[in-house]
């Protein structure tokens, strides 16, 4: 599967958009719910209509980042990507062997 992305000219920014557009999803429903509670926006509409709309949205676009970056990491860890970066690898070496 890590191949896959790797070689694929497309694969990868697709992946990406759909990470970016579930987290914009995500972030912009509870966005236009704190407008509301701030009496910024939607003000003919009663707050909880307004959550019970936004709910399901939210919900969708947590539960697409959450699987999509669960699968970007085990991609990226089963082929050593996570890793090339210093930092992390640092941290990993220092880590005690006999633990």
């Amino acid at each position: 599967m890590g191949y896959g992305i790797r070689e694929s000219t497309l694969l990868f920014p697709v992946i990406e958009t759909v990470h970016v557009l579930g987290l914009s999803l995500s972030v912009g429903t509870i966005a236009v719910v704190d407008l509301r509670l701030l009496g910024l926006g939607l003000r003919r509409e009663p707050v909880s209509q307004v959550i019970a709309q936004m709910i399901p949205w939210s919900l969708g676009g947590f539960i697409n980042h959450v699987l999509e970056r669960r699968v970007a990491v085990l991609v990226a860890g089963a082929q050593g990507v996570v890793l090339r970066n210093k930092s992390i690898r640092r941290r990993t070496n220092e880590l005690p062997t006999n633990a």
